[in-house]
């Protein structure tokens, strides 16, 4: 029972390996940069879906 519970969490501990990283979350960018692209991604495009 331990080698499974150990396997899982190996493999769910590499799946952090696996993730993307995007431009804010990488602290070698400026703070401006970061601020930049995460806005980016929370604010709605023109000619999307309008609610």
């Amino acid at each position: 029972m331990k080698k499974v519970f150990f396997v899982i969490a190996g493999f769910i501990s590499s799946l952090n390996l696996w993730a993307q990283q995007y431009p804010f979350q990488d602290p070698q960018r400026s703070s401006r940069e970061r601020e930049r692209d995460l806005t980016s991604r929370l604010t709605l495009k023109k000619g999307g879906i309008n609610v």
